[in-house]
């Protein structure tokens, strides 16, 4: 949709990427269609495994395979499908195949193996000193990496991590911030508004501006920023900095003040050092958003598992 006109050319490279990497790290928070039933995942089922019968070298439908497999929740047989995928280019990963490995480990409970592939999902993407970008499996796969690490009780481990993590992407989304500016586009002004390449994108200059603030906003509230503040929250907590644990909610907080879950480990932790009133505001506070709870572990919408597509709608075009 947002496309320069020819003369902005050598702005466009860095919106796109910083667009699509705002997209993809946005991902988890955003609204998706309703998933499918077990009826529809069984009729797929059946056609990829048709479709892989008959052409048992295609990506696509091995891939798919594999993910409707771990969405019905036989992981086993969805490792075997993403691990011929790595057969068929033994000299160099994708970052697809290997978070889509890591992420069926994780289910298996295999953290120590899922680690791994995760951290080889984030580096699969070469990437050269003039185009450091960020891909899916950067997006995700460090995230993942120290909830292994959280895991597997490495916690100093997954805090040094997660610390990386938020720097990268805080030094994103400011660069995001200030680079994209009004002035560094090209629009045409028209009665209608800003058009760009024929498009309408926005009424004025303010509309644009609230667009930036609005995109930095859903990638702060994503869940390997938003999250990953509190697993560190939760890793300070096991290391007994109690203080730094408290910041790091803040700060979860400071972007999405509707978190149930930052809200209840907030009153959780103020009771514990006996300010009762406080706690007992929080508390009521998460209690008023529906949030009832974490039953040991780690809470569930910290792990927020999906496999990941190559392109979902190409399959039975």
């Amino acid at each position: 949709m947002f496309r320069a006109k020819s003369q902005s050319h050598k702005f466009m490279p860095l919106l796109r990427v910083i667009l699509i990497v705002l997209a993809a790290i946005s991902l988890p928070m955003v609204s998706r269609a309703e998933p499918p039933t077990s009826q529809e995942l069984q009729q797929d089922l059946k056609r990829y495994r048709e479709m892989v019968a008959e052409n048992p070298g295609n990506y696509l439908y091995l891939n798919s395979l594999g993910e409707t497999l771990f969405l019905l929740g036989n992981f086993d047989e969805a490792l075997r499908h993403f691990r011929k995928l790595v057969e068929l280019t033994p000299h160099a990963k994708d970052e697809v195949v290997s978070y889509n490995i890591a992420q069926t480990l994780y289910k298996l409970e295999k953290y120590e193996e899922a680690y791994r592939e995760f951290l080889q999902a984030a580096a699969a993407s070469d990437k050269t000193e003039s185009e450091k970008t960020l891909t899916l499996g950067d997006v995700y796969g460090e995230y993942f990496a120290a909830v292994c690490l959280y895991r597997t009780g490495k916690i100093e481990e997954a805090a040094k991590l997660l610390s990386d993590l938020i720097a990268e992407r805080a030094a994103t989304f400011e660069r995001y911030a200030r680079e994209t500016t009004f002035e560094s586009q090209t629009f045409e002004k028209t009665d209608e508004g800003l058009v760009w390449n024929g498009v309408l994108v926005f009424k004025d200059k303010e509309g644009f501006e609230a667009f930036i603030k609005t995109k930095v906003l859903i990638g702060k509230r994503s869940l390997n920023y938003f999250g990953a503040h509190v697993i560190r929250a939760l890793c300070k907590n096991k290391l007994n900095d109690r203080a730094g644990a408290m910041q790091d909610l803040d700060a979860a907080l400071s972007v999405n003040p509707e978190s149930g879950l930052a809200l209840f480990l907030r009153g959780k932790w103020l009771m514990l050092d006996k300010r009762e009133a406080e706690a007992k505001q929080s508390l009521a506070a998460a209690a008023a958003k529906g949030f009832k709870g974490v039953k040991g572990g780690l809470p569930e919408e910290l792990e927020v598992i999906v496999p990941l597509s190559y392109s979902p709608t190409l399959y039975f075009q």
